[in-house]
C-alpha cells in the first residue's frame, strides 16, 4: 500500500515537472485564454454565450458564385467522387481511417470513435464530397440527404455541445453549409439562423491558446462566413488573419509548425479565402505565392510531401492537386516550376536534393528548429533525420503517424527510434508526452549546405536536453550513391543505434561485407562504417520497432537495419554506413569509403566543434 503510494507521487511529479517544461516556452497570451477557457468550460453556455442579436445576414452573390466555382475546379480534378457519395448515402463516412456511422452520431452514440475521427465528423467535410460529387454528375438524393442530415444535426447538438461547437470543427462546418446552401439553393430559415448562431460562437471563442494552424483555420472559417453572408466583421477578421500569418509564415515560405502536412492544410485554407473574395488583399496574394514555392520544392518525386512530423498521405489533397488548382487564381504560379536539384528551407529545415539523372532519386533531410516553441503539438523526434526515393519508390522512408489520441503506436512514432537518425541509449530528442505536448527539447545547433566535389553536402549538429552531442555528414555522390557519417558525444557509455526504416516492400539481404537492398527493379547496397552489431528487425512490439504508418489508420510491418555502436565517455564515437546506388559488391572498395570519411570528417569536425 505504502509502495504504491509512493509510485502515485512519483508519478505526479513527474507530470508536474513535464507541464512546467511545457508551459514554460509558451507566450503569455496563451496561458491567459487557457485559464479562460477552463474556466469557461465550467460554466453553462448561457453565462457566457448569447444568441442574440444575431450577425445581419446579407447575401453576397459574387463571393458565393466564387465559391462555387472554386468547387467546380475541385470536382474536375477529384476521383472517386460518385464511389464516395454512394457510401455516405448509405451512411458511412470514412474519415482519417476510421469508418464513421452517420446515423450513429446523430443519435450522439460514439463511444468506439477517436477524437479525430469525431472531429472529422463534426466538421461536416463528407459534405464538401458530396457538393463536389453533384458537380460532376448532379443527383437530387446528395440534395436531399445533406439537408435532412443538416437540420438534424442542428436539432441533435445545441450550442456549447463538447466537440461538435469546438472552434475547429466549426471552422469547417460553417464553409461547407454555406457552399452546399449555394449549390442546392436552399433558402432555409434554419438552417441561415444556424450559421449565424455558429458565426458568433466561433467568433467567441477563437483558438488564442492553441495558435498555430487552429487560429488560422479558425479565421478563415469567419471570413468565408464574413463574405458570403454576414458581412460586418470581415475587415476586422482579415486583419487578424494578416497579423497572425505575419507570424505564422517563415521567410522561406514554410509554416512555423514546420510539418509538411500541416503546411498544405494551412495553404489549403488561404487558396479557399483568396479563390471567395471578390478583391482579395495584397498580403494574402503573396502569402500564398510565399507557400506555393515552399509547396512546390517539397514535392517529392512520387508527388506526395515527405512523411515528416505528423504528415500522412491520402488525408487531404495531394499537393500536386492543390499547386493545379492555385494556379487558377495566381497566374504567376506553374506547376513543377523548379528544376533546381537542390533546394534549402532553412528557416523551416528542411534540405532536399532531386536528381533526374540515373539513378532518379529524391533525398529530404530534416534539420533546424523543431518548430514553433509554443506550439509543438505535431514534432517529432526527427532532426537529422532524412527520407529517399529511388525511381519515384519510397526506399528508406519514415514512419509517418498511425493517429493521435488512443492510437497505441503514437508514442513510438513520435520517437527518436522512429526515424532515420542516431538512437542514444535511453535518450530523446523532445520530451514528448501526452498526445501533443512536449516537455524538455533539444536543438539543432548548426547547419550547413553546400556544393562539395562531384556532390552535395549537409552537415548538422544536434544538442541533447541532456547535453549529448550529435553530428551528421550526409555527402551526396549523385552517380554513386551517398555516405552517412556520424559522431556522437556522451557523459556515460551507451549503446548507440544508427537506424534506417525500410519501405514495406523492400527486401534485405545480409552478406559478409554489406547489406543489400531489393525493391523491385531497385538494387542498392550498405557498407556498415565503424559499427559493432548489425541487427534487422520487423514488427517488433517490445519495444515498438518496424511499424509503418502511410496512411491514418493503417500500420504495416517494415524492416528496420540498426547498427549498433558503445559510445566513449566524454570522446567522438564514430558510427555511419555508404549507400551504393549499385548492387555489385565491388563497385567500390573499403578504402574509397575510408577515404570518403576520413575527408568529411576533417571538413566537418573543424567547423563543427
Amino acid at each position: 500500500m505504502l509502495k504504491n503510494k509512493l509510485e502515485i507521487k512519483l508519478m505526479d511529479g513527474s507530470v508536474l515537472l513535464k507541464i512546467l517544461h511545457t508551459i514554460r516556452y509558451y507566450k503569455p497570451e496563451q496561458l491567459y485564454w487557457y485559464t479562460y477557457y477552463r474556466i469557461r468550460k465550467l460554466l453553462p453556455v448561457r453565462f457566457w454565450f448569447r444568441e442574440k442579436p444575431l450577425p445581419k445576414l446579407e447575401i453576397n452573390k459574387e463571393p458565393l458564385n466564387n465559391y462555387g466555382q472554386y468547387a467546380r475546379s475541385w470536382a474536375s480534378v477529384e476521383n472517386n467522387l460518385e464511389t464516395q457519395a454512394k457510401d455516405i448515402l448509405k451512411g458511412i463516412w470514412t474519415y482519417a481511417g476510421e469508418a464513421i456511422p452517420l446515423i450513429l452520431l446523430l443519435e450522439n452514440k460514439h463511444k468506439n470513435l477517436s477524437p479525430l475521427a469525431l472531429y472529422g465528423f463534426h466538421t461536416f467535410e463528407f459534405l464538401w464530397k458530396l457538393c463536389l460529387a453533384h458537380l460532376q454528375s448532379p443527383d437530387k438524393k446528395y440534395a436531399d440527404f445533406a439537408k435532412n442530415f443538416v437540420k438534424q444535426w442542428i436539432k441533435e447538438y445545441l450550442p456549447g455541445t463538447s466537440v461538435a461547437w469546438d472552434p475547429y470543427p466549426t471552422s469547417y462546418r460553417i464553409r461547407y453549409w454555406i457552399l452546399a446552401m449555394h449549390i442546392w439553393q436552399w433558402n432555409d430559415k434554419e438552417i441561415l439562423t444556424s450559421l449565424a448562431v455558429q458565426t458568433k460562437y466561433l467568433s467567441q471563442s477563437l483558438e488564442y491558446h492553441l495558435k498555430g494552424n487552429h487560429l488560422i483555420q479558425n479565421l478563415c472559417g469567419l471570413i468565408i462566413s464574413s463574405a458570403t453572408l454576414f458581412p460586418i466583421h470581415l475587415p476586422e477578421f482579415l486583419q487578424q488573419l494578416e497579423k497572425e500569418l505575419n507570424e505564422q509564415i517563415l521567410d522561406d515560405g514554410g509554416h512555423y509548425e514546420q510539418v509538411p502536412m500541416y503546411h498544405l492544410h494551412v495553404f489549403l485554407d488561404l487558396i479557399t479565402v483568396l479563390a471567395i473574395l471578390k478583391n482579395p488583399p495584397e498580403f494574402l496574394i503573396k502569402t500564398v505565392s510565399k507557400m506555393s514555392n515552399f509547396l512546390s520544392g517539397l514535392v517529392l518525386s512520387d508527388g506526395e510531401l515527405p512523411l515528416l512530423g505528423d504528415t500522412v498521405h491520402g488525408h487531404l489533397p495531394s499537393p500536386e492537386k492543390v499547386l493545379h488548382i492555385t494556379s487558377k487564381y495566381i497566374p504567376a504560379i506553374k506547376e513543377n516550376t523548379s528544376l533546381k536539384k537542390e533546394h534549402d528551407f532553412p528557416q523551416s529545415g528542411y534540405y532536399l536534393y532531386k536528381s533526374n539523372n540515373t539513378p532518379c532519386f529524391n533525398m529530404v533531410i530534416r534539420a533546424g528548429k523543431t518548430g514553433s516553441p509554443f506550439q509543438l503539438a505535431h514534432a517529432h523526434c526527427d532532426q537529422l533525420s532524412y527520407e529517399l526515393l529511388i525511381e519515384k519508390q519510397r526506399v528508406i522512408v519514415d514512419s509517418g503517424i498511425h493517429g493521435y489520441a488512443g492510437s497505441p503506436y503514437r508514442a513510438f512514432q513520435r520517437s527518436t527510434r522512429a526515424h532515420n537518425t542516431v538512437y542514444i541509449e535511453g535518450e530523446e530528442q523532445l520530451e514528448c508526452w501526452s498526445t501533443f505536448r512536449v516537455a524538455r527539447r533539444g536543438r539543432t545547433l548548426w547547419t550547413m549546405w553546400e556544393p562539395y566535389e562531384e556532390g552535395f553536402l549537409f552537415a548538422g549538429k544536434f544538442q541533447y536536453f541532456t547535453g549529448t552531442v550529435h553530428l551528421r555528414g550526409i555527402y551526396i555522390q549523385p552517380k554513386k550513391g551517398f555516405l552517412c557519417c556520424d559522431w556522437i558525444k556522451t557523459h556515460k557509455r551507451k549503446t548507440v543505434c544508427n537506424l534506417l526504416h525500410l519501405h514495406p516492400e523492400v527486401e534485405v539481404k545480409v552478406t559478409n561485407s554489406f547489406v543489400l537492398l531489393q525493391c523491385g527493379k531497385i538494387n542498392i547496397s550498405l557498407y556498415p562504417v565503424k559499427n559493432e552489431i548489425i541487427e534487422m528487425v520487423a514488427a517488433n512490439q517490445s519495444p515498438l520497432q518496424g511499424w509503418y504508418s502511410e496512411f491514418f489508420g493503417t500500420v504495416s510491418p517494415n524492416p528496420v537495419i540498426i547498427l549498433k555502436n558503445t559510445s566513449a565517455t566524454h570522446t567522438l564515437t564514430q558510427t555511419g554506413y555508404w549507400i551504393s546506388f549499385s548492387d555489385e559488391e565491388t563497385k567500390y572498395s573499403k578504402g574509397n569509403i575510408e577515404q570518403w570519411v576520413e575527408e568529411i570528417g576533417k571538413k566537418i569536425l573543424k567547423q563543427m566543434l
